[in-house]
């Protein structure tokens, strides 16, 4: 048995829609489905691969994207299938050493361009029923209309409830992650 098939890497995902003064309207809360990407990043890490500290800025947790496309996810995938906004999680990251926690965040504004996201309106008028976790890579800009960037790994996929986005309304998304033995 080899030591990364003893690390279980499990996760969760909670989405909330908040209005203008951040007052939760809804809530969502699934799963996480782990991608080979997160096994990659735990690898490399262990194995110090790369020259620190370039290769632990490449594959830190970095961004989640948003996407319209409801296909079931696996572990092997690579990118959203549809994506349509972008942005750098929130800093700092909470990290717990003690219980192996990390949780990240990422809020999909009501309107206006911010954090690397669609400047017609953060997704306003798209139909989300996906995200994805993503480590930064070489690129200092989240892509949401093409290519996962050279050395980008996606960590986490998922599909949720459908949300219409519309200006009315902020969507934020929180991943924790737990690694454990």
């Amino acid at each position: 048995m080899q030591i990364i098939d003893s690390i279980k890497v499990e996760g969760f995902l909670r989405i909330r829609g908040l209005d203008a003064d951040g007052l939760e309207l809804w809530k969502m809360e699934k799963p996480n489905l782990v991608c080979v990407g997160a096994i990659q990043a735990i690898t490399r890490l262990l194995a110090q691969q790369g020259t620190p500290p370039e290769d632990y800025e490449e594959t830190k947790i970095w961004a989640i994207h948003v996407g319209t496309d409801n296909t079931s996810p696996v572990t092997a995938d690579l990118d959203l299938g549809s994506a349509v906004y972008a942005a750098i999680c929130d800093q700092p990251y909470t990290v717990d050493l003690g219980t192996g926690e990390v949780e990240v965040q990422m809020t999909v504004p009501i309107s206006g361009a911010v954090g690397g996201g669609d400047s017609s309106g953060n997704a306003n008028g798209s139909t989300l029923v996906e995200a994805g976790l993503f480590t930064r890579g070489d690129n200092d800009t989240p892509s949401y209309s093409g290519p996962v960037p050279q050395g980008q790994l996606m960590m986490a996929h998922q599909v949720h409830g459908a949300i219409e986005k519309t200006s009315s309304f902020a969507v934020e998304y929180t991943w924790k992650f737990r690694i454990s033995s």
